[in-house]
């Protein structure tokens, strides 16, 4: 498949596919013996060993994708098992009667419908548990570091001190953190309004608007660092990505917020300095098929319980010691739900980086 088309060799769904394989291939019939010989039931080894090799095998590409380590895909593909077989033979019945006989297709398509809702049940619950996953490095360096301490967990596990090792240390594991993180409940917390997300110099704002929906104002510098907080945040679909200015610092990432996900809309302020900025910007958003235009001043946007305002400035300020394009439409006043005249103590944040408690629309500034 490689030789016939070499873009896969840079695919993550293909190299996911072919770890997987590779480690019901090489890892699980040893481990459905060696569980077969400690007495478990021959059926029940099997369905431990499979999704245990495949999740060791892919989990190094995994984690530098999304930047964790599952905590229960093992228990999750258990509870996958029954459905998948109905669901791919129902499929590939569906693919072939649909030349010949559509309303069969679609009879097998809607059977298919059922085990399939079920895996994504599944997927869906087990990615929403509060102590599913633990932070992990993204990229090629998180990638490489699972990778080998896998490598060296399957050389050192042969021992049998080693593997008791293992498992008194993984039970400590545990037991000493799953209460804390149960306690402390998942990311995001409930009724979340705001997340300034960690990119370094800077800014990545997320104000959601809906259930997998945000609005995002400004990407930060690194793709990684946005994309790895939306996925934590669980968004998938931004209606609105709004650049502040344009300097690389909060346009660098922009690729990120596309990874994965659809943007409907990108603004962007009317003035077009930097060129580079602004170049990447477009690019993106035409790569994406995101509808781009200036957000200019009195220029207004409501979704959900966010509304945005650009408050200006209206023209270009000449003859100040700031420079031109620190000076782009960049004030915006995101009213948070339930901010009125019953709910006072909103923050409000000022280009001045003072907070003040009013309950008028608090202030987005940049900070260049």
């Amino acid at each position: 498949m490689v030789l016939f088309d070499p873009d896969l060799a840079g695919d993550p769904g293909f190299a996911l596919s072919v770890l997987a394989t590779a480690g019901l291939l090489l890892l699980a019939p040893g481990w459905r013996d060696g569980l077969r010989r400690r007495g478990v039931p021959p059926g029940f080894a099997e369905a431990l060993a499979v999704p245990a090799a495949a999740q060791l095998a892919c989990g190094p590409v995994v984690a530098g994708i999304s930047g964790t380590v599952s905590l229960v895909a093992v228990p999750a593909n258990l509870l996958a098992v029954p459905a998948i077989a109905p669901a791919t033979v129902l499929g590939v019945v569906a693919a072939v009667l649909s030349p010949v006989w559509p309303g069969g297709a679609e009879f097998a398509a809607w059977l298919a419908s059922w085990p399939a809702w079920w895996l994504v049940t599944v997927a869906r619950y087990g990615a929403r548990l509060p102590a599913g996953t633990l932070s992990w490095p993204d990229g090629t360096p998180g990638a490489l570091l699972l990778a080998g301490l896998t490598v060296a967990l399957l050389i050192a596990g042969r021992r049998p001190v080693v593997r008791r090792l293992v498992a008194v240390v993984a039970v400590a594991v545990v037991a000493g953190t799953l209460p804390v993180r149960l306690v402390a409940g998942g990311w995001p917390p409930d009724r979340w309004v705001a997340v300034a997300c960690a990119v370094g110099q800077g800014d990545a704002l997320v104000l959601p608007v809906a259930a997998g929906r945000a609005v995002v104002v400004d990407a930060g510098p690194d793709p990684a660092a946005v994309d790895g907080c939306l996925r934590r945040l669980g968004v998938r679909e931004v209606p609105l990505l709004l650049f502040s200015h344009f300097h690389i610092d909060h346009t660098g990432g922009i690729a990120g917020v596309f990874r994965g996900r659809r943007v409907a809309a990108v603004r962007t302020p009317q003035w077009p300095e930097p060129a580079a900025g602004r170049d990447l910007v477009r690019a993106a958003a035409t790569a994406g098929g995101a509808a781009m235009a200036p957000a200019t001043a009195g220029w207004a946007y409501r979704a959900g319980g966010v509304e945005l305002v650009v408050l200006g400035p209206p023209y270009p300020l000449r003859g100040t010691r700031v420079r031109p394009e620190q000076q782009l439409a960049g004030c915006c006043a995101p009213r948070w739900p339930g901010c009125g005249s019953s709910s006072p103590g909103t923050p409000r944040r000022r280009s001045s980086g003072r907070c003040s408690t009013d309950c008028r629309p608090a202030t987005y500034a940049p900070t260049c």
